[in-house]
């Protein structure tokens, strides 16, 4: 009888192992082991390096309709599409390291040849919130120049020096040039890349966590121009308004950036869904390489 207890005992044990493992693969996403599993099938951009892996044939495994379409999709089919985009990827970075912590503030960033930032790199940051990990790990590991921007940081002046390559001015980014009524001071990309002397320079790295903000950086970015001169692109998402989303999502694939990693945050940032009982997570990181 003991035996048959221990037997039972090891195969409730081995199941719950199995269900955990699928859960991880689960959570790791389906995509990404498509990408394991189909990489011959993709077509691969001669002047790019061959590790970095896109799409030949504008086939994604999930696609979103052109912007003139979108405004028919009933508001469920939106939710479902946006839901299904940011799982998926559409590029497959074969070196992603994290910078910064593994909590708040940390982002997931390619390595891969040519997106490894190399000395004189420049990476702008907006969006700090006192947390520097992100800021200082790319200064060690790259030896780059960082910018970082927050004009939220009440307590500090406008413009220090925070270390070895950290530049800190109380700045925000935003679709012109203004004073907001809490008194901070806006400028769009354009603007703060002349202020400092950049427009004649790449962009390696551009980090966005502005809360919320993205929504309204981002078309200006594209309209101007701007978002051609940057390599690669990490940014928090914020939304329950899955059009507007999609509508913004689409404007930055026709600028070609293509999604290499994503990272939901299901706990701490979640919305009710008003057309359903669901609750979804509304914060997504997510970080695109420009092919």
């Amino acid at each position: 009888m003991k035996a048959l207890f221990k037997t039972i005992r090891i195969l409730v044990l081995s199941a719950g192992l199995l269900f955990t493992l699928c859960v991880m693969i689960f959570s790791y996403g389906t995509n990404n082991w498509y990408f394991l599993f189909t990489w011959k099938a993709v077509e691969r951009i001669k002047w790019k390096p061959q590790n970095v892996i896109p799409w030949g044939r504008d086939d994604f495994p999930v696609k979103i309709p052109d912007v003139a379409r979108i405004p028919e999709l009933s508001n469920p089919e939106a939710e479902e599409l946006y839901y299904s985009y940011i799982q998926s990827l559409q590029v497959l970075c074969q070196r992603v390291i994290r910078i910064g912590s593994f909590l708040d503030g940390g982002k997931e960033m390619c390595i891969d040849e040519p997106y490894k930032p190399k000395r004189p790199c420049l990476v702008y940051s907006f969006g700090i919130n006192w947390l520097w990990d992100f800021d200082e790990d790319i200064v060690s590991m790259f030896g780059c120049e960082v910018f970082a921007f927050d004009p939220g940081m009440s307590n500090e002046t406008d413009y220090f020096i925070k270390g070895p390559n950290i530049t800190f001015y109380k700045i925000g980014i935003w679709d012109r040039h203004m004073v907001n009524e809490q008194g901070w001071h806006l400028m769009t990309l354009k603007q703060i890349r002349k202020k400092l002397g950049h427009e004649n320079r790449i962009i390696d790295v551009l980090k966005i966590d502005i809360e919320w903000a993205e929504w309204t950086v981002l078309p200006e970015i594209i309209a101007s121009g701007e978002l051609q001169t940057v390599k690669q692109m990490l940014i928090e998402f914020h939304t329950d308004d899955t059009m507007k989303t999609l509508l913004v999502f689409r404007m930055v694939y026709e600028a070609r950036f293509r999604i290499f990693m994503r990272e939901r945050n299901p706990l701490g940032c979640r919305y009710k869904v008003p057309w359903s009982i669901r609750e979804r997570p509304h914060c997504i990181e997510m970080s695109f390489i420009h092919i």
